[in-house]
């Protein structure tokens, strides 16, 4: 009894061992990835105690793995949506997508940001002239805005810009249609800030016909922005990301109404365009 006992103990030994090896040393690829399909770096991941740091290439190999278990995010980039975990299910390789949103917390001064970069959320007292002459306030974010639009265009402009004035016409016809249907333009002024007054500036929009809000810049997005030259517009587009970026004058208005276009409705498909140019980066 003792010889057969051994006999057929030791078989179930050998396999609880093999399985155990096996388990160990599964090599798990766990690859992070945003709605521009462009890999996220600087994802720590964690498994079994273990933290794992994604590369540039948005990958983590996590070595001595057991393919079933569940992966914990410990920290993520800023502007991305928190995942809490998933689920290994038996397989080695996992591609994630991650959500992405305007970053709450302030641009580090001297910090330029640009195309395929995720914008900063700002805050903004819009200015309106109502029917009785006086100025409407109203504080807006653009992180709000960006919840109830497709996209937002942001025009970098200021009163005397002789520039801005020739653009002024072909920008406020291409949005019109757009307009409460998709996309929300503001017109950023730092230039005039210092020694600009309320009524002046909303003054300076009837004169030019926006149909856009218009504010003053406070807090040097414009600076932020890299703004070198006026006019200047940008479009982020609703995962937050900055993906056209025009240092100059605007003044096909019927090319510009279809590239806002292509930001807007169901059919949105993430790209980035080339800087200073209405050609998308291949």
């Amino acid at each position: 009894m003792k010889k057969y006992a051994k006999i057929a103990i030791l078989p179930i030994a050998m396999m609880l061992a093999s399985l155990v090896g096996c388990s160990k040393s599964v090599p798990i690829t766990v690859t992070i990835i945003n709605r521009h399909n462009l890999p996220v770096e600087g994802v720590e991941l964690s498994l079994n105690g273990k933290s794992y740091v994604t590369n540039y290439k948005g990958s983590a190999v996590l070595k001595n793995a057991s393919a079933i278990g569940t992966v914990e995010f410990k920290s993520l980039p800023d502007g991305y949506s928190k995942i809490e975990s998933f689920k290994l299910d038996g397989m080695t390789d996992y591609t994630i997508v991650l959500e992405s949103e305007l970053i709450s917390k302030p641009l580090e001064r001297g910090t330029t940001i640009g195309i395929g970069n995720i914008a900063y959320d700002y805050s903004f007292m819009t200015l309106e002239k109502t029917e009785d002459g006086k100025v409407q306030k109203e504080l807006i974010t653009l992180k709000d805005k960006l919840r109830t639009n497709d996209c937002l265009i942001l025009n970098f402009w200021y009163i005397d810009c002789s520039a801005c004035d020739m653009e002024a016409p072909c920008i406020t016809k291409a949005y019109a249609p757009h307009k409460d249907n998709g996309a929300y333009m503001l017109g950023v002024d730092y230039y005039d800030k210092k020694d600009g007054t309320d009524e002046l500036l909303c003054q300076a929009k009837e004169d030019k016909g926006f149909n856009f809000d218009i504010a003053y810049d406070y807090d040097n997005m414009t600076g932020g922005y890299g703004v070198t030259s006026f006019p200047t517009t940008a479009i982020i587009d609703r995962y937050g990301f900055i993906c056209f970026l025009m240092n100059g004058q605007i003044l096909d208005s019927q090319e510009f109404s279809n590239l806002i276009d292509s930001f807007t409705g169901d059919d949105y498909e993430p790209v980035f365009y080339k800087k200073n140019s209405f050609e998308i980066q291949q």
